[in-house]
């Protein structure tokens, strides 16, 4: 009888979470929302910061890319 309750307050849990989401009104209250809110909200950013970021960002994935090659290419002879 316990499993059917959980099973019937999840269901009631996500059903009015998925209504309230709909229309808007959805909060995200959770705690790694609020510091990630709160980290985009408090941190100034200058463009000299966001050219560097996309700069590092596209080294990460030209290394990601070149790695994965390579595993690809040394597997397949």
């Amino acid at each position: 009888m316990s499993g059917l309750k959980e099973i019937w307050t999840f269901l009631k849990n996500g059903s009015s979470a998925f209504c309230s989401a709909s229309r808007g009104k959805y909060s995200g209250s959770s705690k790694a929302v609020r510091e990630i809110r709160n980290e985009i909200m408090q941190t100034e950013r200058s463009s000299a910061d966001d050219k560097k970021n996309l700069r590092q960002d596209r080294m990460n994935i030209e290394r990601d890319t070149r790695k994965s090659f390579n595993k690809i290419a040394l597997n397949n002879g």
